[in-house]
């Protein structure tokens, strides 16, 4: 008895491995977008799912992908770096529709894998009416709530109060000639630049984080987790002393913390990625 081939509906059936959270990573890669708006796009879809947990009564017609695509294109917008639909449906179609085990597929049936879209078929016009109409409802339920500052933007300036009283404090304050002259380059293109927006990136993976604390917090926390990951030495901290640590930060940071922010910011970004290699280390003392 033959063995019944995969028809086209099967092969089109979205890859199930594909989280919403990697599709949106995945995209904004391949559209070479600023952190800013991926970090944007993640806090539009746990807004939007909080509001859809928040009124049960209210049917749902957004499913995750379609959640996670139109807050990219609305996020791309925000940020003023948009991107068309088209530059989102072409490769998020290729990369849900791709099957897991191409192999396994006989093309010999007729039935290719079927990868790409048309942008002159019905089906892409679907697929763009239906992105479009989620854009739409999105930005209805979020409403005033779509212009927000992420924690991208603080670790730069946080990155360069940390380190004045090291022996590069004066790097950071020196003319444009000095610094051409010299290559020296920017704060956020050393590896404490790289180490901290990447740890910035991770906690935005984290509903939690990026619902219940403000970005500044977030970005202060990340600076820290940087500092004593790295092991960079810094004058008048003792991290077990909790009062010189927050003393520290709002010198940083020019703000006032609150100290449980950082404690469960701590916590849940520790339970998650892991803290530190001494367990010993600041998160004991202070969470």
């Amino acid at each position: 008895m033959a063995t019944p081939s995969k028809t086209q509906s099967d092969i089109q059936r979205p890859d199930p491995f594909i989280r919403p959270t990697d599709l949106l990573s995945i995209l904004a890669d391949i559209l070479r977008l600023p952190e800013e708006s991926l970090a944007l796009a993640h806090i539009y879809q746990h807004r939007y799912r909080h509001h859809s947990t928040a009124h049960p009564s209210l049917k749902d017609p957004l499913d995750a992908h379609t959640l996670s695509l139109s807050a990219l294109l609305l996020a791309s917008k925000i940020t003023s770096a948009p991107r068309r639909p088209l530059d989102i449906i072409l490769p998020a179609f290729q990369i849900l529709h791709t099957p897991a085990h191409p192999r396994s597929i006989d093309s010999k049936d007729g039935h290719p894998p079927i990868t790409t879209v048309d942008p002159s078929s019905k089906l892409y016009d679907t697929l763009h009416r239906t992105l479009l109409h989620a854009e739409t409802l999105l930005t209805l339920t979020l409403g005033s709530k779509l212009r927000e500052q992420t924690a991208f933007a603080f670790p730069p300036t946080y990155l360069t109060n940390g380190l004045r009283g090291t022996s590069g404090e004066g790097l950071s304050d020196a003319t444009p000639e000095w610094k051409d002259e010299w290559r020296i380059i920017d704060v956020m293109d050393t590896n404490l630049g790289r180490k901290s927006r990447e740890i910035v990136a991770k906690m935005y993976h984290q509903a939690p984080l990026i619902t219940e604390y403000p970005a500044r917090a977030l970005a202060a926390s990340a600076i820290l987790i940087t500092m004593r990951d790295q092991h960079v030495p810094l004058p008048d901290f003792h991290e077990n002393d909790v009062e010189t640590v927050m003393t520290w930060l709002a010198g940083v940071t020019a703000s006032e913390l609150k100290l449980e922010q950082l404690q469960g910011i701590l916590q849940q970004f520790s339970d998650t990625w892991g803290l530190y290699e001494d367990p010993s280390e600041i998160r004991e003392r202070m969470v």
